[in-house]
């Protein structure tokens, strides 16, 4: 090889490098940025998104995160001929065909026995979860991502659970005025007190550079691909129903705890499936990036101010990111059936909910001494809590979805998997999946063909 091509090598090995680096930041990272806020009321969230795709601990007192690996093993053996038996994943030559293989993993905390995710993994590639517990807000007190990186580690994709924020000016301005400790977010300046997040209300595209920029990556918007309307209602409608029932029982906490009234103002949604030029450490990568946000707006009357207050989220941030544009319109359907076959566990949403609504107990009574540490057990424990048990949970709900170029098959369980409208046909073995390309045929001996959906 000639020095060109020499340099050439070593400058693609550092941008790869770069690359999972930055994604392990970005998932080490989450939830533990230096903010939150007063408490006003518990706050919003719709939870449209957070058993579709991606974390808070007790107090200042123990912040810490826990991050698990899982491999993904390549299959190793010649697949039998001549029986009627499925071959296993183990023993199907892969590059006998021109499809691509997935894998369904959960994704666990293994330090507190904490099941997180439901994730779609390629064949060969490798998934990381990390959970942060250190978030604290009531609404949201518990953090999540995961990250699965291909073999060759060119290509990763990241995705993170759902933040929460609140935000109302008067009570931001007064704050900051009587010394409240300040932090920056962005732009915004963040206040940190009563186990809540306050920053003002940011739309997905806007979020996104603030949320992964705090992260050490600059981001330029290279384009921004059109939301199919029927799949953008479909979300707002949620949104809207989320909003109505949500304002019902604001209303009536308002009226019961406090002199105050309660007026709605209205509700948003908003989506993002973009593509961005991203800068880490002088390196280049290219990400694309889907999003969806929510909020809602309220006046707060009392005897003598109203108080403007915005109730926010962002569902998820999932992206897939390369060194090279190329390499992102090349697997740009393994990213969408990554992304529209993964999940948060309901073992985390249920987790989330008992923990908040103690949260929420503890502070109100203003004793944060009540505040335990975050073990195993107590994770059991929770998990057979009462609000745990009545928190419902749709086992085969995803992420809120923004690519309208799938169809969807029904699985052996009756549950469900998105595919390319591309694809020629999907087929599955327990756990394991093919999805076949246009125009081919060939699929695992004895693999069942799953039937698609409205057909």
């Amino acid at each position: 090889m000639n020095k060109v091509g020499r340099n050439m090598m070593k400058h693609r090995k550092e941008v790869v490098t770069v690359l999972i680096s930055f994604a392990m930041i970005v998932v080490s990272a989450c939830g533990r940025a230096e903010y939150g806020s007063y408490s006003l009321d518990e706050g919003y969230s719709t939870d449209a998104d957070e058993s579709a795709f991606a974390g808070g601990k007790s107090g200042d007192r123990d912040s810490r995160e826990t991050t698990t690996t899982t491999p993904v093993s390549p299959p190793a053996s010649e697949p039998s001929g001549g029986s009627s038996e499925p071959i296993p994943m183990s023993a199907v030559r892969v590059g006998d065909f021109s499809g691509t293989f997935y894998g369904t993993q959960t994704l666990k905390d293994e330090a507190n026995n904490l099941n997180v995710a439901n994730v779609m993994v390629p064949n060969g590639w490798q998934a990381f979860v990390t959970v942060d517990w250190s978030n604290q807000s009531k609404v949201n007190p518990i953090l999540a991502a995961f990250t699965i990186a291909s073999p060759d580690q060119n290509l990763v994709i990241a995705g993170f659970s759902s933040q929460n924020f609140i935000w109302n000016y008067q009570i931001m301005t007064w704050g900051a005025t009587a010394g409240t400790k300040v932090q920056q977010y962005g732009d915004d300046e963040v206040i940190r007190s009563q186990r809540e997040t306050s920053m003002a209300y940011r739309t997905a595209e806007e979020f996104v550079p603030i949320y992964l920029g705090k992260r050490g990556l600059s981001m330029e918007l290279l384009e921004k691909r059109d939301i199919d309307p029927a799949t953008y209602n479909a979300f707002a409608g949620n949104v809207e129903n989320a909003y109505n029932e949500g304002m019902k029982l604001t209303e009536e906490l308002y009226s019961v705890a406090t002199n105050m009234t309660v007026e709605p103002q209205g509700w948003t949604a908003t989506m993002l499936d973009a593509r961005y030029k991203g800068n880490i450490n002088g390196e280049t990568i290219y990400l694309d990036v889907l999003s969806a946000g929510d909020g809602i707006n309220v006046v707060l009357h009392d005897a003598t101010v109203d108080y403007y207050q915005t109730t926010w989220e962002n569902c998820y941030i999932c992206y897939m990111a390369a060194p090279t544009q190329e390499l992102l319109d090349e697997n740009r359907e393994v990213f969408e059936t990554v992304f529209a076959n993964s999940y948060f566990h309901e073992d985390f949403i249920k987790l989330k909910a008992a923990w908040g609504a103690e949260l929420n107990e503890i502070v109100t009574k203003n004793n944060l001494e009540l505040l335990e540490e975050i073990t195993a057990y107590w994770v059991e424990q929770h998990l057979k809590s009462e609000v745990a048990q009545q928190t419902q949970v749709d086992p085969n709900s995803k992420w809120t979805e923004v690519i309208k170029e799938t169809d969807t098959y029904t699985t052996e369980d009756g549950g469900s998997f998105s595919a390319s409208i591309m694809a020629d046909g999907v087929y599955q073995n327990g756990d394991d999946f093919y999805v076949a390309p246009a125009g081919d045929t060939d699929y695992p001996q004895g693999w069942t063909e799953l039937k698609k959906r409205g057909n």
